[in-house]
């Protein structure tokens, strides 16, 4: 018969130990390191490296917008909070809307100038 076995924990405390500092060894020297690469790359891909992006709208795109013609009445009033109509400027260069300048509005139900949004 071989020694008897301690239950002790002075007896699996340094295997634990042991075990506990190799997995924060391998979490700080492997896991750290390649997620922060990968990371890296991810972020580097997604802003003008590997992945192209498109900054602008496909060709015709501002052709099919539906033109609005200016009138003071479709816009909101400024001295009133609660009014939810559109503001009476360009949200792009902040400059009132006139009947002199073009105005668009996109899909999302949005008004701007037609020379802004074609920037």
């Amino acid at each position: 018969a071989g020694a008897p076995r301690q239950t002790t924990c002075g007896a699996w405390l340094p295997h634990f130990v042991r075990l506990y500092t190799g997995l924060l060894l391998w979490q700080l020297l492997l896991v750290e390191p390649v997620a922060r690469v990968g990371m890296s790359l991810m972020v580097w891909s997604a802003t003008g490296g590997l992945l192209p992006t498109v900054r602008h709208a496909k060709p015709g795109t501002l052709d099919r917008l539906e033109v609005v013609s200016y009138d003071a009445a479709m816009f909101a009033d400024e001295n009133d909070p609660h009014d939810e109509r559109p503001q009476d400027e360009c949200c792009i260069c902040l400059e009132k809307y006139s009947s002199s300048t073009p105005i668009v509005k996109t899909p999302c139900g949005h008004l701007m100038h037609r020379g802004c949004l074609g920037r």
